[in-house]
């Protein structure tokens, strides 16, 4: 194989265009090998030739005319400092990462990105039939323009296996583990009141124990159709147990957010109680976390209304929420606002939008809706984002919806800078599987929703699927 001398670029894919020569060159933490890699498992690599790193140039060069190369050959760079500071145009290691040096961004796949990835290797610009097929050198080296991704670690109702979730120690809890995003539940009290409601679920089969309430046989909290609906607020009944006798159900729109308190109790932790936060609580919480906390994931739990009867129902929920969100100037900069019925989510966003509140964006979760149970001719996300006007996908990164969030992120690798300007956010739902966390990092999303923060954290630092495994 003839010499190649390599230069690699990362770039904003918002502003910057790496076809102009803009972008910022990076050497140190990385690593850039020539590998065999086949599309139906890109996270592993054959043949892998190590380029050396010359620190004079901070080029990455392969001077190898013994190693054959293929068109299944493609140039994959690795990153052992993954978390970059538009501050101070360098990647820095995570314990080198402070608020001054926020926001922080990350290469669009990891552990590695490869040359193949941003066409589902259909096409390959470097490599042909024995040998490279871009001539380069010192001075004219090819280049590798590597696009940018905002990551975010989002503790699914906090950090549900040390403390009871949807709670502020919860919340608190979760960002001390790493989480730079938290995901809530959403629900309407007596009084026109938002308020996170806890969804508890019983002692995990994994390592670790989630934290339940008061008593450990407790079911998951189920909806119970109510008797009777308000018809200016949201009305829903909640299967409880505990303290009550088993099956009592309770119309939460007929009690004041005292009372929920007082009937819906945890275990204590450490000897205190960790009580339901209102929207207003957690709202202040945040507040004061922003120099650690990018953003909030509202997950609003749909009322028992008919969606085309009681529409304006769900509009003012969503001006409910804009009125509470509006008294809060300093927030995360990214709210996002998700609910699992397309009409729904357009009565949330303009209630939203007609108390004043722009900062929201929507992202339809069509998993978590009861018509994902009929299969794949259900409305995806990615089909719905355009029409909608939703900047955010949400999907399991599995299942039937699977392989398109998993696509999804590739539109921010091709195009012009306005078609990359465009590309959706992709975050994946609800992955504690250690190995489920390292594929979706691999497939470039920007998010993942988890109960285990610290265990996304220390998957993110890998470099194979046998070392995430070992997580566990």
């Amino acid at each position: 194989m003839q010499p190649a001398f390599v230069k690699v670029v990362l770039f904003d894919p918002v502003s910057e265009d790496p076809t102009l020569g803009e972008g910022t060159q990076a050497f140190d933490g990385l690593t850039v090998d020539i590998a065999l890699i086949e599309p139906y498992r890109p996270e592993r690599a054959d043949r892998v030739l190590r380029l050396d790193p010359d620190r004079a140039s901070r080029l990455f060069v392969a001077r190898s005319p013994r190693y054959v190369a293929s068109r299944e050959h493609f140039f994959r760079v690795g990153f052992s400092k993954r978390n970059f500071s538009k501050v101070t145009r360098t990647l820095l290691t995570e314990g080198e990462v402070t608020p001054e040096l926020r926001p922080i961004s990350s290469p669009a796949r990891l552990p590695y990105w490869d040359s193949g990835w941003d066409d589902g290797y259909s096409t390959n610009e470097f490599f042909g039939d024995g040998d490279i097929i871009t001539p380069s050198t010192a001075e004219r080296p090819i280049t590798l323009a590597i696009p940018l991704r905002r990551l975010y670690i989002i503790g699914h109702r906090g950090a549900p296996y040390r403390f009871p979730e949807n709670t502020i120690a919860s919340f608190r809890t979760a960002l001390d583990l790493g989480a730079n995003g938290l995901e809530f539940d959403i629900c309407l009290t007596k009084g026109q009141a938002s308020h996170d409601l806890p969804r508890p679920l019983p002692g995990s089969r994994r390592s670790g124990t989630r934290t339940s309430p008061t008593s450990s046989s407790l079911p998951r909290l189920t909806a119970i159709l109510p008797s009777s609906a308000s018809s200016a607020t949201a009305t829903t009944a909640w299967r409880v147990g505990g303290g009550c006798a088993p099956g009592t159900s309770f119309d939460i729109m007929k009690l004041s957010f005292e009372q929920v308190r007082r009937f819906y109790r945890y275990h204590h932790v450490g000897g205190q109680e960790q009580p339901i936060p209102d929207l207003d609580e957690f709202l202040a919480f945040a507040a004061g976390e922003v120099h650690r906390l990018d953003l909030l994931f509202f997950d609003m739990k749909s009322p028992p209304w008919h969606e085309s009867r009681e529409a304006r129902k769900f509009r003012a929920y969503g001006q409910l929420l804009g009125e509470t969100i509006h008294g809060y100037p300093t927030l995360p900069e990214r709210l996002v606002v998700g609910n699992a019925s397309e009409a729904v989510l357009r009565e949330l966003q303009a209630g939203i939008l007609s108390a004043g509140e722009t900062r929201c964006e929507f992202a339809y979760d069509a998993s978590g809706s009861f018509r994902a149970m009929l299969g794949p001719g259900l409305r995806t996300p990615s089909r719905s984002r355009a029409p909608m006007g939703n900047s955010v996908i949400l999907g399991r990164g599995r299942g039937f919806d699977g392989e398109t969030s998993r696509r999804s992120p590739r539109p921010r690798e091709t195009g012009t800078t306005t078609r990359r300007a465009s590309f959706p956010t992709v975050i994946h739902w609800t992955l504690n599987d250690p190995a489920q966390m390292f594929h979706s990092l691999s497939a470039g999303v920007n998010g993942i929703v988890t109960d285990r923060p610290d265990v996304l954290r220390l998957s993110s630092r890998r470099t194979t699927w046998s070392a995430a495994a070992r997580a566990r």
